[in-house]
């Protein structure tokens, strides 16, 4: 189906308490030090010193005699990863290789913080790397934490800027000259600002980059198949460490991909449970009729190549006169109204949406002149705005 979309709304936002221009400052040097932390040009593996103080890393005691809460799910304790976490100190002047972590879950907020030994240090900076913290998208109030309890995993996706300072070596992919997918050779560092945390079993967590949570990639086979060199951080706790060193890169690709099937299913019947239709406004001036505003609707799905079948629409909202400043003398001047509706569909599955949609229509006007001339000029599309799915038993056609 081809939709062209246009949302009436935007959204900007900001990193809290950093200005542009800090927040470049640190986003270039932290480039600088992803590619000595990794190698660089060797490869993307870390050295073998780094190896060997990665190890030295997971055998000290440090950690073990941190005080931490427990949590109602157990998730909280000792977790040693399997392959080397690069944690870039504070300053950004050095690296610390790493394999242990004191990983806590707060019942209360939904957050999961991840420490390292040099996260307790009070007064060096080059000693001292910030812990990496993620949570659900709002909290634990949230949609998105309705939607996971129900499917029963623990997942976190939204991470924090200091989460920059640790990260782990992946690949990508290219393509040779027939099209093959092929893994690029040169490994980069991938820093947990960007991953995703799943529970994967009692005592494992898996760090990966999920795409998946888009339905382009996960419904796009070739796109799917570019991910298979992708590799992920396997955090466990002892007692899980066999069934830890079993886990492949392709389990672990589908493990986020088998969760972001379940979570977009369970996202459509959440919001057919949750959403509601607002009501129709029942008279203003110059409303049209159903028929009228459902035939310009249906012009516009045919234009843009709809599959979807129209269900209904109505208007929420009186027509609003729009004027604009026009001419060399910039003269105010009525050149069109538009109206706000509600569009229902129902999609080749069955299943129904609804979409804010805009009506346009023009105004006969002469440059200057404030007079309403409306009649007569045809319902245009002028924008839309999805909001997701309807229990088609709550539609009135």
């Amino acid at each position: 189906m081809k939709k062209t979309i246009f949302l009436l709304a935007a959204a900007t936002f900001t990193w809290a308490g950093m200005s542009h221009v800090t927040a470049q400052g640190i986003l270039g040097k932290l480039k600088e030090k992803a590619a000595q932390a990794t190698g660089g040009a060797s490869g993307g593996a870390v050295s073998k010193g780094g190896e060997k103080i990665a190890l030295e890393d997971s055998a000290d005691a440090f950690l073990d005699g941190k005080p931490f809460e427990k949590d109602a799910k157990g998730i909280s304790g000792i977790y040693y990863s399997r392959s080397v976490v690069v944690g870039m100190n504070d300053d950004m002047t050095a690296n610390k290789y790493i394999k242990k972590f004191l990983v806590t879950y707060d019942d209360a907020t939904a957050l999961l913080t991840l420490n390292t030994r040099y996260a307790y240090e009070s007064s060096n900076r080059s000693k001292f790397i910030k812990p990496a913290t993620f949570g659900y998208r709002d909290g634990v109030k949230s949609r998105e934490y309705a939607i996971i309890k129900g499917i029963g995993k623990m997942y976190y996706e939204e991470g924090s800027m200091d989460n920059q300072y640790l990260m782990h070596t992946t690949y990508n992919s290219t393509e040779d000259l027939q099209g093959k997918v092929i893994r690029n050779e040169e490994g980069y560092a991938e820093k947990w600002s960007s991953v995703s945390i799943m529970e994967y079993a009692p005592g494992i967590l898996l760090v990966y980059d999920n795409e998946y949570s888009g339905s382009s990639v996960r419904e796009n086979p070739k796109e799917r198949e570019k991910r298979k060199f992708k590799k992920a951080t396997v955090l466990y706790k002892k007692e899980a460490a066999a069934e830890a060193a079993k886990i492949t890169d392709q389990m672990v690709d589908n493990a986020f991909f088998d969760f972001s099937v379940k979570y977009a299913k369970g996202e459509e019947e959440y919001a057919k449970r949750t959403n509601t239709l607002k009501p129709e406004l029942a008279s203003f001036k110059d409303k049209p009729t159903k028929a009228a505003l459902e035939e310009s609707v249906r012009n516009y799905m045919t234009r843009d190549k709809w599959e979807e079948k129209l269900i209904t629409a109505y208007p929420v909202s009186a027509w609003k006169n729009v004027n604009e400043l026009l001419g060399l003398t910039a003269l105010n001047t009525l050149t069109h109204r538009i109206m706000y509706c509600v569009v229902v569909v129902k999609k080749p599955n069955g299943d129904c949406e609804f979409y804010d949609w805009v009506i346009k229509q023009e105004n006969a006007f002469a440059t200057g002149s404030l007079a309403e001339k409306f009649a007569g000029k045809p319902l245009l599309f002028n924008g839309l705005t999805p909001w997701g799915g309807i229990d088609c038993a709550k539609v009135k056609k």
